[in-house]
């Protein structure tokens, strides 16, 4: 699903929701996609692909940055580099704790779509 923020700031950033539950494993993470260079010199000899920042919410986080930039070689060849980092486990403050569980499904932490129209 496709939303968008409708306000000034964010007027033209577009929102990608999707859920994949019926895939049978949970995987959560954000993927940003940064726009293209408004001018790109024509002697580059190959198309550029987006660039884009991925922050998996797994336990372990990591964090992926891929990029494009000249090839070994040839400069005027482009390529997709990436950046990799995987962040350790660390001690959670209690709302960290908290959220941990919320997008983990724990159904202490949740209500049911009938229970909250009825309250």
């Amino acid at each position: 699903m496709k939303v968008e923020v409708s306000n000034d700031l964010w007027a033209v950033v577009a929102f990608t929701l999707r859920s994949d539950k019926a895939l049978g494993s949970t995987y959560k993470r954000i993927v940003v996609y940064f726009r293209d260079a408004l001018h790109m010199p024509s002697d580059f000899n190959n198309t550029v692909v987006l660039d884009k920042l991925i922050i998996d919410l797994q336990l372990g986080m990591r964090l992926s940055l891929a990029f494009t930039m000249n090839a070994e070689g040839n400069p005027l060849d482009l390529e997709q580099k990436v950046l990799r980092a995987e962040l350790a486990d660390g001690h959670m403050l209690p709302y960290g704790e908290a959220l941990r569980d919320i997008l983990d499904g724990d159904p202490l932490l949740s209500v049911r779509g009938e229970s909250s129209e009825s309250c």
